[in-house]
């Protein structure tokens, strides 16, 4: 199991627990919007942020212009 999976199966038995309990997702990841679709099919609460690290291009849009569009999208 990966690191990212891990992550997303204590997210979402928590969040099956109480709904209290959510995720940040990070908008510059070009998986974002998958992420969020998945965890709302769980009824996860999620909150959207730009995202404030240096990622590598295959895994997050380089360009402040591209983060801030898919950040509305």
């Amino acid at each position: 199991m990966s690191r990212y999976e891990i992550v997303r199966f204590m997210i979402i038995e928590r969040a099956r627990q109480s709904p209290a309990v959510g995720a940040v997702i990070q908008s510059y990841l070009y998986r974002s919007e998958s992420d969020i679709r998945d965890l709302l099919s769980y009824g996860c609460r999620i909150r959207l942020c730009k995202g404030a690290y240096k990622e590598l291009i295959e895994v997050a849009y380089p360009r402040k212009v591209d983060v801030d569009a898919n950040y509305l999208h």
